[in-house]
């Protein structure tokens, strides 16, 4: 028996698993006390304050996120600030990334950052994995739940696959690299719509000079169109820079665009109505028009390949 939810409470939009009403009724509830309940007490003691100025930032990427899920016919999902959690930077644990979602716990986790457009771009990526379509397995042989989709990311339906896919690519999931490239790309749209909001201002002038010392003096790395924070350090003329992420996975989506865009010109006008077909599945669940247009485009079974061989971030 596969559940839908009737009203999005938690991350969930559906419980996969051979199990009764009252079984499902439960699950559902569980999620949703868990989404509304955030004081985890193995949180507290590296957990930061939000600042009254983390708390805005929230509220305004949370309604930017909402736009994306209605432009795709979805309803919006409001996330409260007390799902973000600002982990205090000396005890962050994930060294290639600086923020993590977790929907057992209903919670993103932030890296600490005393950037204000960094923390946003942190956050709003973590929430736009928390709005993408997500599904909920009851496990059989382990007699226990666990995370089947989030948005493009798909596990296998039993431990033992799970085991044997992370031993073939190196990681339990299919399409993880094609979902953080879209999730990343949707980050990106929204920092560079952020140029004049007063928010960001000091960082947006920073940038700015930054950037035109770094063209006079020949700084190229400065240059590249990933980074969007930098900062000179007059004492020590050391940089302080951020960059968009998963620039691999990002590019290979890119070709992917193009290509599809190429081969397809009755059907498409633009990059964006492209772009539009993997994020329309990364946000509604639905993969048939994305499988669609990549088996007709690249030939049957493209996105069996995609879902295990995209390349992934080193």
């Amino acid at each position: 028996m596969e559940n839908f939810s009737q009203e999005k409470k938690s991350s969930f939009d559906r419980i996969i698993g051979r199990i009764s009403e009252e079984e499902a009724a439960a699950t559902w509830k569980e999620a949703e006390e868990t989404f509304n309940q955030q004081d985890f007490e193995a949180l507290i003691a590296f957990e930061k304050e939000k600042t009254e100025k983390e708390l805005l930032i929230l509220s305004e990427i949370n309604e930017a996120s909402n736009a994306w899920r209605r432009k795709y016919g979805l309803e919006d999902f409001d996330i409260p600030p007390q799902n973000t959690h600002i982990i205090k930077k000396e005890v962050w644990p994930y060294k290639k990334s600086g923020g993590y979602f977790k929907p057992g716990q209903q919670a993103s986790l932030i890296k600490e950052t005393s950037v204000p457009l960094v923390f946003a771009a942190r956050a709003f990526h973590e929430m736009i994995h928390f709005k993408s379509y997500g599904a909920i397995q009851k496990t059989f042989d382990e007699n226990s739940e666990r995370e089947y989709r989030t948005g493009l990311s798909l596990s296998p339906r039993t431990k033992a696959k799970q085991v044997a896919l992370k031993e073939e690519i190196g990681v339990p999931v299919y399409f993880q690299s094609l979902n953080e490239a879209l999730t990343e790309e949707c980050t990106r749209q929204y920092v560079q719509s952020q140029a004049k909001n007063l928010l960001y201002s000091s960082e947006t002038e920073e940038t700015t000079k930054t950037k035109e010392w770094a063209k006079r003096n020949n700084k190229e790395a400065l240059l590249d169109e990933n980074i969007y924070y930098a900062k000179k350090i007059p004492e020590t003329e050391e940089i302080e820079a951020e960059a968009f992420a998963y620039p691999n996975e990002r590019y290979t989506l890119a070709l992917l665009i193009d290509d599809v865009l190429e081969k397809n010109p009755e059907k498409f006008k633009t990059r964006d109505e492209v772009f539009d077909v993997f994020a329309r599945a990364m946000f509604t669940g639905n993969m048939f028009e994305l499988a669609h247009v990549m088996d007709k485009t690249f030939g049957k079974g493209t996105l069996r390949k995609i879902a295990k061989y995209m390349p992934k971030e080193k």
